[in-house]
């Protein structure tokens, strides 16, 4: 599938923090924003088609992840790197910093003592 990494998008209007909170942080918004991991493309037609059937359901109740979420992401990671995973291993975490934090958490828990 080919995606159009190269379309110009126009965000001025969409409350981007990226670009329109600059100043804000810095002397200019005249500055390049790589203080932030935001995309300037659209998202794939997959995803976008994937939540606006999402948004037609008009519910956004708390939702489980299927046993087909972790297998997707065992099969990539063996296409990906040729190594296997088992699903049961794993777990779900909303973002990076969430997880840092679990994994300190659990490196605390099992503290070596010298």
């Amino acid at each position: 599938m080919k995606y159009a990494f190269d379309k110009k998008v126009d965000r001025s209007k969409n409350h981007s923090a990226k670009w329109s909170e600059m100043d804000k942080h810095y002397i200019s918004n005249d500055l390049i924003p790589l203080w932030v991991a935001d995309m300037d493309f659209e998202v794939a037609p997959e995803i976008y088609e994937a939540m606006r059937e999402k948004l037609e359901q008009r519910i956004f109740g708390y939702v489980y992840r299927p046993d087909s979420y972790y297998e997707s992401a065992c099969e990539w990671t063996k296409r990906r790197y040729g190594y296997g995973i088992n699903p049961k291993t794993l777990i779900h975490s909303p973002g990076v910093i969430p997880s840092i934090s679990l994994i300190i958490r659990l490196l605390q828990r099992k503290r070596i003592k010298y």
